[in-house]
């Protein structure tokens, strides 16, 4: 038989030959493993190794991944999740993940494998309100005798639910997400240990994991493939979060992260999933949460020196809610803290004519909520307005091109840029003196000032005529500081610092974190 080179992904790991016969192949029967099909599996890596003793490690210490291998056996003997396969069939290959991109919607009506098509698997869009098995782990079950050496990823998640999410969202220190995360983790053991995972790179406090923390990324990410493994394709809630969870991972440390954002929406098809009439259900709040983040880490201001291009996955999800009775979800998102109508504005600023766009945030109306969360809004939708401008700046730099313009920033629609980088930088000022108030220690609304602080400090030409607005800037990034020790914080500021060297107000941030390999998130 000649050598195969279109084999099922079982036989192209094992170097064997291969009939290719659909819908699984007669070399796997004859095993007695499933055939996990032809097409390209989806593969979530970090670390120097995709596989083997040192899959997902950034250091070649074979202690450590000793001790991670014993971490992670036990979790497997432990692990069910709801829509599992069987055991046997599962234990094949636990390591690897199923392929998802030619996955049917759950609404399509099965058809039989032609002699050479793909019999995938269907999508099954389950949110957190679903059925569990009974043997579906629940946090606690983390320190059980079949999951023994996974204490501590029972107390960094404990503690990650009162600490480390605090990090990563900007509005209430108490409020629906943390029971919503510990609804989750009973659907998700692989959001438990990736949570787990953040919580000790947090707690490192240094720029780069340590082996200790790469430990329970080793373990997180080994743990994240087995579930979608089990999953079979069917996507679920939870199962979603914790791939934004591992995202999440990778900004932190300034590492490129939308790719995975882009590899989530080509496995899911959410590009098609997302728009009617074959729509995924998204009046499940677990589901409708997941996919929210998702659009808000994936809209174009979200991100300096971005790898992958914007997909839309917000305004898809919004013209979605255009179909329901009610229309539009209303209300603050609370990864970014913004209100939803905030954000749909953000999400259309590539799409739109830059007087309109600067129209829209200029007259923007606002929400009602707290003091501080209005000073954050006028902090976005100002920084919004001297985007649109530096963007148009740049566009001119790259043509060659200049303009009167250039130097007052002035539209019909709004004020010049002295006016509303003042403006930006009174609100910034207000925010900063007040959060730390006792009366303010509910809010965490100091976490959406990235954003903020990366748009006024790339005024550099108007920042040199203002020490007042200069010594602000400098008592937030303090601020920042003070909080935060990980990659992303030093990062971002050492590109601000590029830019105050350069000079002018047209450094290309975007470029320079591209040429250090960084991805920076600032929502």
């Amino acid at each position: 038989m000649p050598r195969s080179r279109g084999g099922c992904v079982n036989c192209k790991r094992r170097k064997r030959k291969c009939d290719e016969q659909r819908p699984g192949c007669n070399a796997c029967a004859r095993r007695g493993i499933q055939c996990e099909g032809y097409a390209t599996a989806l593969r979530w890596t970090g670390g120097i190794a995709v596989r083997g003793r040192f899959a997902g490690v950034s250091i070649p210490n074979a202690a450590a991944c000793a001790r991670a291998g014993e971490t992670r056996k036990g979790l497997q003997q432990g692990l069910v999740v709801p829509g599992s396969v069987d055991d046997a069939a599962s234990a094949s290959s636990p390591g690897s993940v199923p392929s998802l991109h030619s996955a049917a919607p759950h609404s399509a009506a099965p058809h039989s494998a032609a002699p050479h098509s793909t019999a995938p698997h269907p999508v099954v869009w389950a949110g957190s309100s679903g059925s569990v098995s009974a043997s579906s782990p629940s946090p606690s079950d983390l320190s059980s005798p079949r999951s023994q050496g996974l204490g501590i990823e029972r107390e960094l998640f404990t503690k990650f639910l009162t600490s480390g999410l605090r990090r990563l969202y900007t509005t209430e220190a108490q409020c629906w997400i943390q029971p919503h995360f510990e609804a989750m983790a009973l659907h998700s053991p692989a959001l438990v240990t990736i949570s787990a995972a953040i919580q000790a790179y947090l707690d490192d406090g240094q720029d780069g994991p340590s082996v200790s923390s790469m430990e329970h990324v080793d373990l997180a990410l080994q743990t994240f493939r087995l579930e979608l493994a089990r999953r079979e394709g069917a996507m679920h809630a939870a199962t979603l979060c914790a791939g934004l969870l591992i995202c999440t991972l990778r900004l932190l440390q300034a590492q490129p992260w939308s790719n995975y954002i882009e590899l989530i929406v080509d496995a899911y098809q959410l590009r098609t999933r997302l728009q009617p009439p074959d729509h995924i259900p998204i009046d499940d709040m677990a589901m409708r949460h997941s996919l929210e983040v998702m659009g808000v880490m994936d809209i174009p201001s979200m991100a300096i020196g971005r790898i992958s291009p914007p997909i839309g996955i917000w305004r898809l999800l919004r013209k979605l809610q255009d179909t329901w009775k009610d229309g539009r979800v209303a209300g603050v998102e609370v990864v970014s803290g913004l209100p939803r109508s905030l954000l749909d504005i953000f999400a259309s600023l590539l799409d739109n004519d830059d007087e309109y766009t600067e129209s829209r945030l200029w007259t923007w109306p606002g929400e009602i909520g707290e003091y501080l969360q209005c000073h954050l809004w006028d902090c976005w939708r100002f920084s919004g307005i001297l985007e649109v401008r530096r963007r148009r700046r740049m566009e001119r730099k790259r043509r060659g091109s200049g303009g009167s313009s250039a130097k007052t920033g002035a539209s019909h629609a709004a004020p010049g840029c002295d006016v509303i980088l003042c403006r930006l930088i009174a609100s910034m000022d207000a925010l900063n003196r007040s959060f730390e108030m006792p009366q303010n220690e509910h809010l965490l609304v100091h976490n959406g000032l990235m954003y903020p602080m990366v748009t006024a400090s790339l005024e550099v030409e108007r920042l040199k005529e203002h020490i007042e607005w200069r010594r602000t800037l400098h008592e937030v990034r303090l601020s920042f500081l003070r909080r935060d020790s990980f990659k992303l914080v030093k990062a971002t500021f050492e590109l601000l610092d590029d830019a105050w060297q350069d000079g002018t107000s047209e450094f290309d941030i975007h470029e320079a974190a591209k040429s250090k390999g960084m991805e920076i998130a600032v929502f």
